[in-house]
């Protein structure tokens, strides 16, 4: 049975989602072990998640892009 390029589309971006999340809270627990500073706001979760959307989202971004061009290339032929 062949699978719809739409499924595997769906499928690609609910697992990178899953990946951007588990990548997201190891870096926030790896933040939260670092010793205390004088810096407090260093410390805060919304500081820790932006921090991790400007330093590590755009590859994660990048890299699905990429893998859906490589998708669509290879699934999304039309049979002749």
């Amino acid at each position: 049975m062949k699978n719809k390029p739409q499924n595997i589309y769906r499928w690609t971006a609910i697992v990178w989602l899953v990946g951007v999340v588990a990548h997201l809270i190891w870096s926030v627990l790896q933040q939260r072990e670092q010793p205390p500073t004088d810096e407090v706001y260093t410390q805060a979760l919304p500081f820790q998640i932006a921090s991790f959307a400007f330093s590590s989202l755009p590859y994660w971004i990048g890299a699905l892009l990429i893998i859906l061009i490589i998708e669509f290339a290879t699934f999304g032929r039309k049979a002749p």
